[in-house]
């Protein structure tokens, strides 16, 4: 059974953690890793951001702060800690060099990371269009 200070072990707090990336952790089942961690998205000990997406929630004075999309982007589409296995392509790349001043609406990224068609997924509140050409 998975436990709590098992993943605050791995994870930081109000970093996004990834069902994907929690396999290696006390080498479980996956059916037993969704149960423990559904048990303790009940408890509120950790926060489903979305499907397959969670969070150990960090207490401010203000309540409970929200887990960034943009970094969700960037763990599930971009790199790891060490590993770079996408790029950011088009207006998102034009604007992150400052060479033009509007923002895209479909992030555009090139990724490894993903199956091999071209496709457009919301996270959170940001459309992010990726392709698997990199």
């Amino acid at each position: 059974m998975l436990t709590l200070t098992q993943i605050k072990f791995e994870f930081k707090s109000n970093t996004p953690i990834l069902l994907s990336n929690m396999g290696n952790i006390n080498k479980i089942s996956g059916d037993a890793l969704r149960k423990s961690l559904s048990r303790m998205a009940k408890t509120s000990a950790i926060r489903r951001f979305q499907k397959g997406i969670c969070d150990i929630p960090e207490k401010t004075i203000f309540g409970q702060s929200p887990l960034n999309p943009a970094d969700v982007i960037r763990r599930k589409y971009l790199s790891a800690t060490k590993n770079q296995y996408g790029l950011l392509t088009g207006l998102a790349l034009l604007n992150k060099w400052g060479l033009t001043s509007p923002v895209a609406k479909p992030i555009e990224i090139s990724t490894n990371n993903q199956s091999n068609r071209k496709r457009q997924v919301c996270i959170g509140d940001q459309e992010v269009s990726y392709d698997p050409k990199y």
